[in-house]
């Protein structure tokens, strides 16, 4: 993926997806970059 602001190779991702009792699925994720480039998320779904 191409980050459209500008070129760095210097990013740093991390993410888990758990999914407890198969009712609910939960999303982490993070980006780090720079002190001016990082960002979280956090996604929740629920199953019936």
């Amino acid at each position: 993926m191409k980050n459209m602001a500008r070129d760095s190779e210097g990013t740093l991702t991390a993410g888990i997806g758990l999914r407890p009792l198969n009712i609910i699925e939960m999303d982490i994720a993070a980006s780090y970059t720079s002190p001016q480039a990082m960002g979280a998320s956090i996604n929740f779904i629920a199953t019936y």
